[in-house]
């Protein structure tokens, strides 16, 4: 009788998981397994064409503050000055492709994004000097990423975003080889931009659970690291 009472928790808790799996696991089986949009596996048009173009975005390091009178006055960092290269960032990338294909014709672009997004509390130093702490600094990204997402899909038609973590956005003293991804913020930042644009067809996630992510861009193989 207790085997038998013991059978039917563990059926009815197994039940529970399916149905939670139902729930979310549509959205986690397109962002951690590589489903590729069509526009990237195959040329298409004249030989011409421009092709598929990559903005390669990593190591923002975001809300870091570096003081110049520190460092002889070579070199400056804080959230402002962050924000301002993000706006130069998006528009010499739309500048320089503009002038490459004047039309814009791409068939979309790819984004990769390869970590270390915040600062974080790595260090003491950093813990001390961070202009935000980690977790007010992945809300701040979220709202810039989301807005270079959305310019961009609206000038390129469609947007690919292979993701990797980095090391700053760790929780842990050391950087885990298992389990990498789930004590990262990066990794969460990641995924609450795809539940973001999950609805958005024009985007497209990959975001693998290990430390690497591996895609094509036509004939061309990459490999995401960070």
């Amino acid at each position: 009788k207790r085997l038998e009472t013991e059978l039917r928790g563990h059926e009815k808790q197994s039940e529970q998981a399916q149905i939670i799996k139902g729930i979310i696991g549509s959205m986690a089986r397109q962002v951690e397994a590589l489903d590729p949009p069509k526009w990237i596996l195959a040329a298409r048009g004249q030989p011409s064409a421009p092709g598929v173009p990559t903005l390669f975005i990593s190591d923002v390091h975001a809300f870091e503050k570096v003081f110049p009178s520190q460092i002889n006055n070579v070199n400056e960092y804080n959230g402002k000055i962050m924000r301002e290269r993000f706006r130069v960032l998006v528009d010499t990338a739309i500048h320089l492709l503009r002038i490459i294909s004047p039309k814009l014709d791409y068939p979309g672009i790819v984004i990769p994004l390869g970590g270390d997004m915040i600062s974080g509390n790595i260090h003491d130093e950093l813990t001390a000097t961070n202009e935000l702490n980690s977790m007010p600094a992945v809300f701040e990204m979220f709202g810039i990423l989301v807005g270079i997402v959305n310019v961009m899909a609206d000038t390129f038609g469609a947007v690919f975003l292979p993701c990797v973590s980095g090391n700053h956005g760790r929780d842990t003293m050391k950087i885990w080889n298992k389990d990498r991804h789930h004590t990262s913020v990066d990794w969460l930042l990641y995924r609450f931009l795809a539940k973001h644009f999950e609805t958005d067809k024009r985007v497209t996630f990959f975001i693998p659970d290990g430390s690497d992510a591996y895609y094509k861009v036509y004939d061309h193989a990459y490999l995401l690291t960070h």
